[in-house]
Order: structure tokens, then C-alpha cells, then sequence
């Protein structure tokens, strides 16, 4: 990857963010179709449409050893519904506790990633530059940042490099971009839920920065050491807690013991007993160098020993003739089955 000069940092990230712009948003019905996954598997295969698909596939980066099926959050799927995770271990562990079909395929960006999608990157690495992530909000909930504290914080290190950047999730990004350009630093807008180009515009902005910095950890870390750049988790650490999701948990989504523990796995006290502790440094300049050992561990992360040949993607998700049909007279099954159960437990509801 080539390098470029600090005149032209701006215009190569802006640049980026035209390549891959935000519009047109996608329908998202499943878990597949988030982040656009299901319109670049069916673009990869030359479909015109997305179908509904069938089956609930794991986005977020499980970066600890789950001890409870709820850790995958596939509790509330109906029994039918295929369930993909990223590793073979994963798929082994629901597999021997819950009554459905697993399949272990690789996280969604990794097919971006090992350009089953072409995604050969174009861009070039910027010297010297940084690009800080922070915390971000759910569809569901708004999480309640310390990003002020943050902003400072990255504020008293812009001198120290040539470019600095801040990815901005799209829930938060008119709440929070007019704060960094307050500060004369440039904001970037990252992943949207409904984005088919997400993948491809992060990527892209994760090539052109020679550090990421962090102050929590989650998926980005993981997606931001695949290319290769220098990673750390420092400065105010953004430490989540219940608060948050207490209004999750009171529709059922969370139990609170997961989120409990996802509040651990998530805590220096954690990450300092893990492969993740070299991550956890004083400042971005001490962030480690990718090694081979690092390396392999990433492709592991990412599941790519399980990632299927991108042509049988339809079959598994539930694109095929059989699938389709099967998928939908399950769902009307179960749907006239509900509607049955409320009638006998009240018969004028039907009025």
C-alpha cells in the first residue's frame, strides 16, 4: 500500500465518503440484511432483488469464550430459524445446547474483507494520521458517552500527528460532528444499520490511516487490525454500564444477567487477562506492531477457516425456491398458531 502526502489527506477521505455515500438506504428485515450484507451477497451473485432471508447471522465480534446461549442473542429466534455464528467452537456450543441448526460461516465483514466481494482496496495508506473511534448509540438505545472527555483528550494529541480523523457511527453523527469540528478536526460517518456500502466505506477508511485509537473495545478493533493498522485502546475509557439497556431488558430483548456480563467482558479488568491486553497502552504511539502471531489470530477472529465459497451464500440464507417456501409456510404456521392461542384464551378479542 503507497503512501501520500499530507495535502491530499482530506481530499482522499472525502473522496472515500463519495465512493461509498450513505444513499440509498436498504430494506432490513433480518439480521442478514444489516449493514447491507444480503444486497452484496446478491449483488455478488447477480441477482436484481434481495429476498427475505431466513436465517439470523452474528454481526458483532464475540471477543470472549461465551458461557450462555443468550451471549449470541439468538434466544428469541424461532426454533426454524438457522443460526450462523462466526467459529466452529461457537456453532459446537449452541449446537449442544439449543434444539436448532447451526452453521459456522465467518463474521459478515470478513467476506468484504478477503474481497469475496472485490473489495480490493484502492486507497492509499496517509502517514502519520489517526483515526480515533469512539463510542456509539444503538437503534434501540442511546449510549451515554463521556465523548466531551474523550474529545479533549484527543484534542491534546492533534499536534503530534500530520491528519486526524474521528469515525462518527451514523445514529450519532448530528449530535456529535459539529463537537469535532468545533475542534478543528475532521469527522468521518461510519457504519449505518441500513447502509449497503458501510462495509466498504470503513474498510476504505480504516486503509487509509496508519493508527486507530479507541476508547472502548467492540468490533471496529477488530475490523481495524485486519488492515493492519496500528491499534490501541487508551485514553478515557468509555465504560459501559446498565443503565443503558435496563429499558432492553424490560422488553424482553437482554436478561440482565447478559447484560451484566457483557459489561465484564468489556472492562480493562477483562482485556488485561486476555491476547487483547497488548491493545490496552498509554497513548496511540505505543500501540503494537502486527505480528504474524496477531495476524493469524485475526483471521481466526474473523472466522475466515469458515467462511463459505460466496456462490453458496443464497442456498444458506434461504434464497432458494425451497427455502422461500418452506420460510414463509413456517411463518404463516406460526402466526396462525398465535392468533389460535389468543382466541381460546379470549374469545371476544375476534370482536
Amino acid at each position: 500500500m503507497t503512501e501520500v502526502s499530507s495535502t491530499d489527506m482530506a481530499t482522499q477521505l472525502h473522496a472515500i465518503l463519495r465512493r461509498y455515500p450513505l444513499h440509498p438506504f436498504v430494506q432490513q428485515r433480518t439480521t442478514v440484511d444489516r449493514y447491507g450484507f444480503s444486497h452484496l451477497i446478491s449483488k455478488s451473485v447477480s441477482r436484481q432483488h434481495t429476498l427475505k432471508c431466513f436465517a439470523n447471522w452474528m454481526h458483532g465480534w464475540i471477543w470472549w469464550s461465551p458461557t450462555d446461549t443468550e451471549d449470541f442473542l439468538f434466544d428469541n429466534d424461532p426454533p426454524n430459524i438457522i443460526r450462523i455464528v462466526t467459529k466452529q467452537s461457537f456453532a459446537d456450543f449452541l449446537s449442544s445446547n439449543l434444539s436448532c441448526r447451526v452453521v459456522a460461516a465467518g463474521l459478515p465483514y470478513a467476506y468484504h474483507l478477503y474481497e469475496a466481494f472485490g473489495a480490493n482496496s484502492i486507497h492509499s495508506r496517509i502517514p502519520n494520521s489517526v483515526l480515533f473511534v469512539p463510542n456509539h448509540s444503538s437503534e434501540s438505545n442511546n449510549v451515554s458517552h463521556n465523548f466531551i472527555q474523550y474529545l479533549d483528550y484527543i484534542d491534546s494529541l492533534k499536534s503530534s500527528f500530520d491528519h486526524v480523523s474521528v469515525l462518527i457511527h451514523f445514529l450519532d453523527y448530528s449530535d456529535l460532528a459539529p463537537l469535532v469540528k468545533s475542534r478543528g478536526l475532521l469527522p468521518l460517518v461510519g457504519a449505518a444499520p441500513r447502509c449497503p456500502n458501510s462495509f466498504s466505506r470503513v474498510k476504505a477508511l480504516f486503509d487509509s490511516h496508519t493508527y486507530v485509537s479507541t476508547n472502548i473495545i467492540g468490533s471496529h478493533v477488530l475490523y481495524a487490525l485486519a488492515s493492519d493498522c496500528l491499534v490501541s485502546i487508551c485514553g478515557p475509557l468509555d465504560q459501559r454500564s446498565v443503565e443503558p439497556h435496563l429499558a432492553d431488558v424490560m422488553r424482553g430483548q437482554y436478561s440482565i444477567g447478559y447484560v451484566e456480563r457483557f459489561i465484564y467482558y468489556t472492562s480493562p479488568e477483562y482485556l488485561s487477562s486476555t491476547w487483547l491486553s497488548q491493545f490496552l497502552v498509554d497513548s496511540p504511539f505505543y500501540a503494537p506492531s502486527i505480528s504474524e502471531s496477531i495476524r493469524a489470530k485475526i483471521r481466526q477472529e474473523l472466522g475466515h477457516p469458515c467462511l463459505h465459497p460466496v456462490d453458496s451464500l443464497p442456498q444458506l440464507i434461504g434464497w432458494t425456491l425451497k427455502g422461500q417456501l418452506s420460510g414463509y409456510s413456517r411463518g404463516f404456521y406460526r402466526r396462525v398458531k398465535r392468533l389460535y392461542q389468543t382466541i381460546s384464551r379470549d374469545p371476544l378479542c375476534i370482536n
